[in-house]
């Protein structure tokens, strides 16, 4: 040991001098396991615990939002001292709900050191939508005359996160102000309405082609709809892709 250290502070003088240094792979591991054996051992506690659960559980669900969790039951980690601590979860839930049992396993310094299953209880934190004003029925969604809340999407399921929403919406009933928006509150409204002249662009290859039709039916973004080319009087379908605006694709 006390050539590895010796090795350790003689590269590392030659570094400080700007020497160049060629170190072998045997050597690099040697002093590598030198720098191991050096780090301090310490206990893992119950915070370094939960808070490592809750970046795996963020990680594995991939949910927009921010996850806090807290332990339904005292969390008593091992009272080993370890240099190098590592958590995995082995099993989680195949959905996230509020309350989660994970199956963990911690390992210390290479060593299963704890291997047990957590009770605990989920919030994911959102941003949502909260109405400023009172809205009127069949107005269009307007981000710009709403606030924002942070609600736990847990316990408001139908929320409507402030990463969602845009003028394809409108409210399909009245709403108070100060009242959270749901997913109940939206409809998508037609951006075509039957009876209406449209433009429609007929693309083929790098053709492109635009032309004036009745819609003869109503249809919300992303809809297949019928227009009558009005020179022609030929029925086409095409796609809803903005106001008055269909696209169709040969």
């Amino acid at each position: 040991m006390k050539f590895f250290s010796r090795t350790s502070l003689f590269v590392s003088c030659l570094l400080l001098l700007g020497v160049g240094v060629s170190v072998s792979r045997s050597q690099e591991g040697a002093l590598s396991a030198n720098q191991s054996s050096h780090l301090a051992k310490h206990v893992y506690t119950a915070s370094q615990f939960m808070a490592e659960l809750t970046r795996l559980v963020s990680t594995h669900y991939n949910s927009e939002g921010e996850w806090e969790l807290t332990a339904q039951q005292a969390v008593v980690t091992p009272p080993t001292e370890a240099a190098v601590w590592s958590l995995s979860v082995t099993e989680f839930p195949a959905q996230p709900s509020p309350y989660l049992v994970l199956h963990y396993k911690l390992i210390a310094d290479g060593v299963i050191a704890q291997e047990n299953s957590v009770l605990v209880h989920a919030s994911l934190w959102k941003m949502a939508w909260v109405t400023r004003h009172p809205l009127s029925a069949r107005s269009i969604f307007d981000a710009s005359s709403l606030d924002t809340q942070r609600v736990d999407s847990f316990t408001q399921r139908d929320i409507v996160a402030a990463s969602a929403g845009d003028n394809t919406y409108a409210y399909t009933h009245d709403i108070r102000a100060d009242s959270l928006i749901t997913w109940h509150d939206l409809a998508r409204r037609p951006l075509v309405k039957k009876g209406d002249i449209v433009d429609v662009i007929a693309t083929e290859g790098m053709l492109s082609v635009s032309m004036k039709a009745l819609a003869m039916e109503n249809g919300v973004r992303g809809d297949l709809v019928t227009v009558r080319n009005l020179e022609t009087r030929k029925d086409i379908s095409g796609i809803v892709v903005s106001d008055d605006r269909v696209e169709v694709h040969f």
